[in-house]
C-alpha cells in the first residue's frame, strides 16, 4: 500500500500541509524570537490573527507564555511597555493591540533583529 519513499518522507513545516491549525508554540518556533519582548509580540500576533482577539491584556499574555511552555517574564507589564517603546504595541480601550509596525516585525521574523 505505502511505498518506502512515502513512509520516510517528512512533512514540510508549511502550515498548509494539513488542515490542523498552527499552534502558538509552532508559530514561535517559526518566527525564532530570542527575547521576551520578541516572544511577546509573536504571541500577541498569534492571539490577534489566529485566535481572533481584537485586543489582549497582561493576563492573556501570561497565559500565552504558559500555553507554549515558555518561561513567563518576571514583569510582563514591563515587557509590554518595551513593546510600546519600540512602536510594536498600542493601548486602546479594550487593552493592547499590535501596530502595523509590530505586525510587520513579526511577519519578518527575528533572525537579524536585536533584542
Amino acid at each position: 500500500p505505502n511505498s518506502p519513499s512515502q513512509i520516510t518522507q517528512l512533512p514540510s513545516t508549511n502550515k498548509e500541509v494539513s488542515n490542523k491549525p498552527l499552534s502558538a508554540k509552532e508559530f514561535l518556533i517559526e518566527k525564532s524570537p530570542r527575547s521576551n519582548v520578541q516572544k511577546a509580540i509573536c504571541l500577541a500576533y498569534y492571539e490577534e490573527q489566529h485566535k481572533g482577539k481584537k485586543a489582549w491584556n497582561v493576563r492573556d499574555l501570561i497565559e500565552a507564555f504558559r500555553s507554549t511552555k515558555e518561561p513567563v517574564p518576571g514583569n510582563p507589564s514591563d515587557v509590554i511597555q518595551k513593546c510600546r517603546t519600540r512602536g510594536w504595541v498600542m493601548e486602546n480601550n479594550e487593552g493592547y493591540t499590535l501596530t502595523n509596525k509590530g505586525e510587520t516585525q513579526v511577519m519578518a521574523g527575528f533572525s537579524k533583529e536585536k533584542s
